[in-house]
């Protein structure tokens, strides 16, 4: 019996050794925050998918390079472009067949790392779940998050070693939005607009 009661102190201390370990959802979360600040000059590319009540669902895919992007979408068959590089905007859908420009934002950033700082402030966060390879948390906000915009309800799943997000879900006013397939290593010409890739397409200027 002092044997087994040896062996069961032992399993006791074990368990809380690797509870005092274990890492708190917040923890996993600045931990994310921290990986994709490391990135921060790589890029990242990701595929948003947005599902609208009767109009159904809109799947795009961006990179980001600083404040230069590329948004690819498909909405009823048709496949819109659109570069921006912060000060200016181009646009193009196989419809029309045309490449619309205008003036953008000089002062715009469109690198969707910016997505993730801070995602989970103002969200009481919980473990869901984990497997091997990673964690699921949900969080449900917090009365005193004063943000109107800000969902009710997040799920935000992340790989355990390299903490990177996986994907990220999320719904309001009947609206919901999956990022996933997230990606680093943008180069700057997947960014760029490039003209010699549209020979012979007009392009109408929208800024004047």
């Amino acid at each position: 019996m002092k044997k087994i009661l040896c062996l069961f102190a032992a399993m006791m201390l074990a368990m809380a050794a690797f509870v005092a370990g274990a890492e708190t959802p917040e923890e996993i979360v600045s931990r994310m925050e921290a990986a994709m600040s490391s990135r921060t000059k790589d890029g990242i590319a990701m595929t948003i998918r947005v599902k609208v009540p009767i109009v159904g669902e809109m799947c795009t895919k961006t990179y980001s390079r600083g404040k230069k992007s590329l948004t690819k979408s498909n909405v009823k068959g048709v496949d819109c472009f659109v570069w921006t590089d912060g000060g200016q905007i181009w646009t193009y859908n196989n419809k029309t067949d045309e490449i619309y420009y205008a003036k953008g934002s000089s002062s715009s950033d469109n690198d969707n790392m910016d997505l993730f700082e801070g995602i989970a402030d103002g969200y009481d966060l919980c473990l869901a779940g984990e497997d091997e390879k990673t964690w699921t948390l949900k969080g449900s906000k917090m009365k005193t998050n004063e943000d109107d915009e800000a969902p009710k309800k997040l799920e935000i799943v992340i790989a355990k070693g390299s903490y990177y997000p996986v994907c990220l879900s999320t719904k309001m006013k009947g609206i919901s939005m999956r990022m996933e397939e997230i990606t680093f290593g943008i180069t700057e010409e997947q960014v760029t607009f490039n003209r010699d890739k549209f020979p012979g397409v007009p392009i109408i200027d929208k800024s004047k």
